[in-house]
Parts: structure tokens; C-alpha cells; sequence
């Protein structure tokens, strides 16, 4: 059976990668460029190999845990290394997708390390004062140790970073990473069905969807993804 050490020994080898809301990575990919949230999991489970296989999104995995009857507080998983601590709006039992999800491993002390949000890539976080409101031990995996630290967490120096949100439109014929979490942030906003697919590609109906976007955000519908339109697509997105 595959242990925790051997998860957390995983996940951590892509502690820096960046995140990418809504991006999919293949199981036979041995070190991928970007997660989201339940991705990094996802992606662990099926390259260990883990029964029952892990489902993506981070609702689904935790209605798979309640499945399984590997629910626990929160309070426990943040002292049990490879347990999963989640973050939901509402319950993510019932209904559809919580408008705010999210999902870490916890380090079993204190810590966690997760895929958090664009502005904070993956990496090592403080599992304290987050507001987590579910917890679980992932099924099929077996929980040898408590605490495991693969590495030193980077120093609040080594941590502190300069975050430029680059400008992005359909006239600037913009391409690329930013252009893919853009796209993947319109979608999470409802806008897939004009947004069509997660490409990287600023086309028409990227600019359409922004532009939707804009005026629903009550902000200048100029189609011009500026830090006025990210800072109301990335509120809320974790």
C-alpha cells in the first residue's frame, strides 16, 4: 500500500510549479509545470497508483472521502502528514460545485503544501487560521507517519516576491501561460460558453467572454485585461 511519506515526498518534488485554474495533467507526466488545487491531488494519487482512484475537483474529492468514511476533523488533519484539508462556501455534500473550493495536504505540522492561487504558485503555506471547514484522510493510503518534512520551507525572505499581472487583450494578440489562467478563470465565472475552449490563445471569443465579464463586473467594458479586471476575476479564486 502506498504511504503517506511516499505522497508528500511526491507533491513536495513540485514545490514551485505554478498554478493554472482549471489545468489538466496527464498521470504519465513525471513532473508537470502547473496545478490547480485538486489537480496536484488528483495528479499524486494516479501516479502512486492509489485505490480507490481520487477524483478530480476538490467538491468531488471530498464527497469521495465521505464515501469512504475517511472524514476527520480539522483539527486532526492539521497534525497528520498527507491528510487533506478543505475550504468550501457550502457543502460540498449537496448541490453543485461551492463557489469558493479548495484543497491542501497538510505537512502534519502546521503547514500545508497545495496548489493555493495564482498569485501564490505551489508550494509550502501556514495550515493555521484558514478557515478550513472539512478535513479526510485520502482513500487508500496508509498513514505510517504523522509528520513528514521532505525539505525546509523557503525563508519570508526567500518567499517574498514582486507579482506583476501583465496586461493582456484580443488587440495585443496576447498568448500564452497568463492567457491560460485568464481563460481558465473566465470559465470558473460561467463564462465557458462563450469563452469556448482553454486554448492560451486571446482570440475573439476570449475578448467576448472579457468583455461579458467586464460588464457584469460593473467595470469599463474595454476588453483590456488590466489589474482592474484581475483583481475582480482572482477575488474569491483560490
Amino acid at each position: 500500500m502506498v504511504t503517506n511519506k511516499e505522497l508528500l515526498e511526491l507533491v513536495t518534488s513540485q514545490d514551485g510549479d505554478s498554478y493554472v485554474f482549471g489545468v489538466e495533467v496527464r498521470p504519465s507526466e513525471s513532473d508537470p509545470e502547473a496545478f490547480d488545487c485538486s489537480e496536484l491531488i488528483e495528479w499524486a494519487c494516479s501516479r502512486l497508483d492509489v485505490e480507490p482512484r481520487m477524483p478530480d475537483g476538490s467538491w468531488y474529492q471530498a464527497r469521495h472521502c465521505r464515501t469512504q468514511n475517511t472524514l476527520i476533523e480539522v483539527e486532526e488533519a492539521i497534525h497528520t502528514a498527507g491528510a487533506l484539508l478543505f475550504l468550501f462556501s457550502s457543502s460540498p455534500y449537496e448541490g453543485p460545485r461551492p463557489k469558493r473550493s479548495h484543497v491542501a495536504i497538510s505537512q502534519g505540522d502546521d503547514r500545508t503544501f497545495e496548489a493555493r492561487g495564482r498569485l501564490y504558485g505551489v508550494g509550502f503555506f501556514d495550515a493555521r487560521d484558514r478557515g478550513w471547514t472539512h478535513a479526510a484522510r485520502i482513500p487508500g493510503l496508509d498513514y505510517v507517519v504523522e509528520a513528514f518534512e521532505p525539505i525546509e520551507p523557503p525563508s519570508p525572505e526567500d518567499q517574498a516576491v514582486s507579482v506583476v499581472l501583465p496586461q493582456l487583450s484580443y488587440y495585443a494578440k496576447s498568448k500564452g501561460r497568463d492567457v491560460r489562467t485568464l481563460q481558465g478563470l473566465l470559465h470558473a465565472r460561467g463564462l465557458g460558453k462563450v469563452l469556448g475552449k482553454i486554448d492560451g490563445d486571446f482570440g475573439t471569443k476570449t475578448d467576448q467572454a472579457v468583455r461579458e465579464f467586464q460588464r457584469r463586473a460593473l467595470i469599463e467594458v474595454d476588453g483590456l485585461v488590466g489589474e482592474r479586471t484581475w483583481s475582480k476575476l482572482l477575488n474569491e479564486i483560490g
